[in-house]
């Protein structure tokens, strides 16, 4: 069984500090043989939650949208790299 990675960039900014560094990860994991695919978040259509409760009855949100990621679920070890605010 192959390894498959699923990077998830959120920077606002194609080209961006954190987007270079998921590029530079991607770079890497395929160096090892891993599959890697890359998702931008700003380049999905989500939309807002109405409040609709829909999830909760059905367990299936209402709203057919870009936010429905079956690869995520495909994939079993995630790593996760994020920037925190400091407090001053």
């Amino acid at each position: 069984m192959s390894k498959k990675v699923l990077i998830i960039s959120s920077s606002p900014r194609k080209g961006g500090n954190s987007d270079r560094l998921c590029d530079a990860f991607a770079e890497g994991a395929k160096g090892a043989g891993i599959e890697v695919e890359k998702v931008r978040i700003v380049d999905l259509k989500i939309g807002y939650c109405m409040g609709c409760y829909a999830c909760q009855k059905t367990g299936q949100c209402a709203i057919k949208d870009d936010a429905r990621f079956p690869r995520l679920l495909r994939r079993q070890r995630r790593v996760r790299y994020g920037l925190r605010r400091r407090s001053v």
